[in-house]
C-alpha cells in the first residue's frame, strides 16, 4: 500500500511539473485564484455545545481537497514562473463563478448546478469553469494593470516633485493598456494571455544553434593545432561574452543584467557546466578524435537528460524515451564500428580522447538540465553573456594550471581565422539562439541539437577537413538523425495533449 501511495505521489509530481512548464513556456501571465485551502478543508465537527452538521460529507470533502495538491501544484508553478520570467498573479476568487462575464449580473440562481451557469439577465448559457476562468483572468489583469498605474503615478509624483512642479496627471499616460478592457471578455482567455514571442521564432533559433554547433567542431581542429586548447576556449569566451554583453546593455540596458542572488548562482554553475566544462573538454578530447566523430558521441547529452528528469520526478514521454533509445542505437553503431583511416584528431588516436568527449556530454547535459529547473534571469541574452565569461575566466585558471602557454608568433592564419568565427559569430549568434530556444521549447526538443550537430559536422569534416568514415560511421549517422525526429514529434505532442486543462486554467 505504501508503495502505491509512492507511485500516486509521484504521478501527480510529474503532471504537476510538466502543466507547469507548459504554462510558462506559452504564457506570459497567469492568473489564479488565492483559494484559502486551511480555511477550505477546515473540520466541521464543531464543538459539544454546537456541533457540526453533515460532518461525513464535509470530511469526504476535505479528502478530496487536499488530494488534489493545489498547494504543490501552485509552489512548483511560482518558481517556474520565475524562472521564466513570467508574471503570475493571484486573483479574488470570491463569486468568480456567479458573475456573468458577458452582462457583469451576480447572482448565486446564476449558478444553475455545478458544472452549468445560466445568467438571468442576458441568457448566457455555458459551462461553470469557463465563466470562473475568465472572470478570474479579467481579475488578474485587473489588479495587474492597476498595480502598473500605481507605480506610474508614484513615479511620477516624485519626478515631478523634485523639480518642485505640482502634481498632476500626465496628459499622455494612460491608466491601462489600451483595448485592454475590451479584449478581456468571454470567449478569448487563451488569446490574451498567449506569448508575445511567436513559436516560429524559437524554431528558427534552434535551427541556428544546429548550423552553428555543427561548424565548431570543424573549427576546434583548426584552432588546436596551434593553440592551446583551453586558453584559445577562454579568450574565445571571453571575447563572446564581452560582446554579447555590449549588445544586450545597447538594447534593454543595465535592467537586463539585474539578477538576484539565486539567479546569479544559476548562472555561474551554467558557466562551469556549459562553456567551461562542455567546451573545455571538447576541445581536449578532439586533439585525438575526429571533428565529426567528437560530434557524434557528443549525442549523448539527451540520454543523460533523460536520466536526470527520471531523478528529479518529471518522467519523459515514452515516445520521448523511445526516440532517445534510438538515438543511443545509433550513437553504438558508431562507438563499435571503431577508429578508420582518417578517423583520428589532429595528434593522432588515443584511447581516452572519445571517453574525455562523453565526460563533456555530461556537462552539458547537467547544465541544459540545471538552466530549466533553477532560478535564472528573465533576459536569454544577458543570461549568455554571462555564462560565457564565467566559463572563459574558469578556462583561463583551468589553461594556466595545466602550464598552458600561448606562443603568438606560432599562430597560423587559419587558426586565426578559425578563432575569430568561434569569437565572435558561435559565440553571439549560437550561444544566444541557444538561450532563446531553451527559454521557448522544451528542454528535450532543445537537445536534439546533439543529433543534427553530428551530421553537419560529419559532412564538413569529409568536405573541407578530409576526413573519412566507415559504412557503419554512415548508418549510425542516420539512425541518429532518425532519433531526432521522434524526440522532436514526441514533445511537440506533449503540449496538445496538456492544452485543454491549461486553457480552463488560464
Amino acid at each position: 500500500m505504501a508503495n502505491l501511495h509512492r507511485r500516486v505521489r509521484r504521478q501527480r509530481c510529474d503532471h504537476a511539473h510538466k502543466t507547469a512548464d507548459w504554462l510558462a513556456a506559452h504564457h506570459d501571465v497567469i492568473c489564479h485564484e488565492a483559494l484559502r485551502i486551511t480555511n477550505m478543508s477546515r473540520s466541521a465537527r464543531g464543538t459539544l455545545d454546537q456541533p457540526g452538521s453533515r460532518v461525513a460529507q464535509k470530511a469526504g470533502l476535505n479528502r478530496s481537497i487536499l488530494d488534489a495538491g493545489w498547494g504543490v501544484f501552485l509552489s512548483i508553478l511560482t518558481a517556474k514562473a520565475e524562472s521564466a520570467g513570467r508574471e503570475l498573479i493571484a486573483a479574488d476568487p470570491r463569486n468568480t463563478s456567479r458573475t456573468c462575464p458577458s452582462c457583469g449580473h451576480c447572482a448565486a440562481d446564476n449558478r444553475v448546478a455545478q458544472a452549468e451557469f445560466r445568467c438571468l439577465r442576458c441568457g448566457l448559457d455555458t459551462h461553470a469553469d469557463l465563466v470562473g476562468a475568465v472572470n478570474v483572468l479579467r481579475a488578474g489583469l485587473a489588479r495587474r494593470d492597476a498595480a502598473a498605474a500605481a507605480w506610474r503615478e508614484a513615479t511620477a509624483s516624485r519626478r515631478w516633485r523634485s523639480h518642485g512642479c505640482m502634481h498632476t496627471r500626465h496628459p499622455g499616460a494612460p491608466n491601462a493598456r489600451p483595448g485592454r478592457a475590451g479584449l478581456v471578455c468571454y470567449g478569448n482567455v487563451i488569446d490574451v494571455t498567449s506569448a508575445r514571442a511567436p513559436a516560429s521564432l524559437a524554431w528558427i533559433a534552434l535551427g541556428v544553434v544546429y548550423v552553428l554547433w555543427g561548424s565548431t567542431y570543424l573549427a576546434n581542429r583548426y584552432i588546436i593545432l596551434t593553440v592551446p586548447p583551453l586558453t584559445a576556449g577562454a579568450y574565445r569566451f571571453l571575447v563572446g561574452g564581452l560582446l554579447l554583453g555590449i549588445v544586450v546593455f545597447a538594447v534593454a540596458g543595465t535592467r537586463a543584467f539585474r539578477m538576484t542572488a539565486a539567479q546569479f548562482g544559476t548562472t555561474a554553475l551554467s558557466g562551469l557546466l556549459l562553456p567551461a566544462w562542455g567546451n573545455g573538454l571538447v576541445v581536449i578530447g578532439q586533439q585525438h578524435v575526429a571533428s565529426g566523430l567528437t560530434a557524434l558521441l557528443i549525442a549523448s547529452v539527451p540520454l543523460h537528460i533523460v536520466v536526470l528528469r527520471a531523478l528529479t520526478g518529471d518522467r519523459p514521454r515514452r515516445a520521448t524515451v523511445g526516440g532517445v533509445a534510438v538515438g543511443v542505437v545509433g550513437l553504438a553503431v558508431l562507438v563499435l564500428s571503431g577508429p578508420s583511416e582518417g578517423a583520428g584528431g589532429v595528434f593522432g588516436n588515443a584511447w581516452w580522447g572519445p571517453w574525455v568527449v562523453l565526460l563533456a556530454a555530461l556537462g552539458w547535459a547537467t547544465g541544459t538540465f540545471a538552466t530549466t529547473r533553477l532560478p535564472v534571469p528573465p533576459n536569454p541574452f544577458a543570461l549568455a553573456a554571462v555564462q560565457m565569461l564565467t566559463g572563459g575566466v574558469i578556462m583561463l585558471v583551468a589553461g594556466a594550471a595545466a602550464g598552458e602557454r600561448l606562443d603568438l608568433a606560432a599562430v597560423t592564419a587559419e587558426s586565426w581565422w578559425a578563432w575569430a568565427y568561434m569569437a565572435v559569430v558561435v559565440s553571439l549568434g549560437a550561444f544566444g539562439a541557444y538561450a532563446y530556444a531553451l527559454a521557448q521549447l522544451p528542454v528535450s526538443t532543445v537537445a536534439t541539437y546533439a543529433y543534427v550537430n553530428p551530421v553537419i559536422a560529419v559532412v564538413l569534416g569529409v568536405v573541407i577537413a578530409g576526413e573519412r568514415f566507415s559504412a557503419m560511421h554512415l548508418l549510425g549517422g542516420a539512425v541518429v538523425l532518425l532519433a531526432v525526429v521522434l524526440v522532436i514529434l514526441a514533445e511537440r505532442r506533449a503540449p496538445d495533449r496538456r492544452g485543454a486543462l491549461a486553457a480552463s486554467r488560464s
